[in-house]
């Protein structure tokens, strides 16, 4: 199971590189049930299927080992946003954020492990 091993290592990557301060600070500014949430849940289970779809029919990756790219490419990408967020000052980075990110990730590797015949 190595793209599980992946994902999570992934996972606690992102979530250890932050300071405990600037999330105590995001978490105080974020809303739990913020449209934004929304917004990250929907992009990242986005990115990952097509991500998914681009590796099996583009690149003829099987279906097990697709799936773990596409997690990886939708996990980058919500990291990316974050680290953005961090560093131009337009934003903030929020733990809550990257929580929605992890969550349409799992969603959309769960269909897309639904075998469809």
């Amino acid at each position: 199971m190595r793209p599980r091993r992946v994902f999570f290592s992934a996972i606690l990557l992102v979530f250890s590189a932050a300071h405990a301060e600037e999330a105590l600070r995001a978490r105080l500014v974020d809303s739990v049930f913020g449209a934004d949430k929304g917004h990250h849940f929907a992009a990242c289970a986005m990115i990952c299927a097509t991500a998914h779809y681009a590796a099996m029919q583009e690149f003829g990756m099987s279906r097990p080992r697709s799936i773990g790219f596409s997690i990886g490419i939708a996990l980058t990408a919500g990291a990316a946003k974050e680290i953005y967020d961090k560093r131009s000052g337009k934003g903030h980075a929020s733990w809550l954020d990257l929580a929605a990110d992890t969550a349409g990730i799992a969603l959309a590797a769960l269909l897309l492990n639904v075998p469809f015949h």
